[in-house]
């Protein structure tokens, strides 16, 4: 289901790296139905799959993205991903990431998007807006919001009567491509790397996310990129208390081969 075509990181998922190139060299190209397919350079290597073993990380250079660093298992983390990508060859670079999450624009635009996209993936179905789901949830609250209402989709409704703030939002979210690419060429870097995301928390049926998630860890690399729209690879480093976290490589726009290939020898480091 849609909830942003303007911004997002979107691919497949798999056991190993070697099966996401798989399955992204079969699924990419130009699509008639998606305009930004259209922007796809010509000279575009859709050879995604990694036909050797070769240390691809050797002589590359990455910013570590500290996000965790101020909590002691986050911190043994950006360590590993230090050490496992030195031991390879490659080389980690401590940078100074002043950016500013735009948050609050970036939610907006969630909201707007959410409503628009959403009649284009309903189509023909039974209920083709989402005003129609709101009333459907709303006469049958009681088997299908025993525990949370819907907020976000009523918010959803909300903005995407707002025009003009969309309009402004767009303009202020184009600059994280700038700023991104801008801290890419101050360091010389090839990739960005750093922890994907805090480990999984248990569901706050009474508070929510917000009461579910007081003390506990928290860190996340994605957003950025994710607004941007370029590419984002996450792959298993390691766990915390016996949950999983993932380390991201996360490149400019159209370096997918290239992350893949990244993550590949990451994978076979790593173990």
């Amino acid at each position: 289901m849609p909830i942003s075509s303007t911004q997002d990181t979107a691919g497949p998922m798999g056991k190993t790296v070697m099966i996401v190139a798989q399955t992204l060299e079969a699924m990419a190209g130009k699509d008639p139905l998606d305009d930004s397919t259209q922007n796809i350079p010509n000279n575009f290597d859709f050879n995604f799959i990694i036909r050797n073993k070769k240390n691809s990380l050797k002589n590359k250079r990455f910013g570590l993205l500290d996000s965790g660093s101020d909590d002691e298992e986050g911190q043994k983390l950006l360590n590993k991903i230090t050490k496992v990508i030195t031991s390879r060859g490659g080389d980690v670079v401590e940078i100074q990431d002043t950016r500013v999450y735009p948050g609050e624009e970036e939610f907006f635009l969630l909201l707007y998007e959410f409503e628009r996209d959403l009649k284009l993936y309903l189509g023909n179905s039974e209920y083709q807006s989402l005003g129609e789901l709101i009333a459907f949830n709303n006469s049958n609250a009681g088997s299908v919001m025993p525990y949370f209402k819907q907020e976000i989709f009523e918010a959803s409704i909300e903005a995407s009567l707002d025009d003009d703030k969309y309009k402004a939002v767009l303009v202020t979210l184009e600059t994280v491509k700038g700023d991104f690419d801008r801290l890419l060429d101050k360091y010389n870097l090839d990739a960005f790397v750093g922890l994907t995301r805090n480990p999984a928390w248990l569901i706050d049926y009474k508070n929510g996310d917000g009461g579910a998630m007081e003390g506990q860890r928290s860190w996340g690399n994605g957003g950025f990129a994710a607004i941007a729209g370029y590419p984002h690879i996450t792959l298993p480093l390691d766990k915390v208390e016996g949950l999983p976290v993932g380390v991201s490589f996360i490149g400019t726009k159209w370096s997918d081969k290239s992350l893949l290939e990244y993550a590949a020898s990451f994978e076979r480091a790593n173990r």
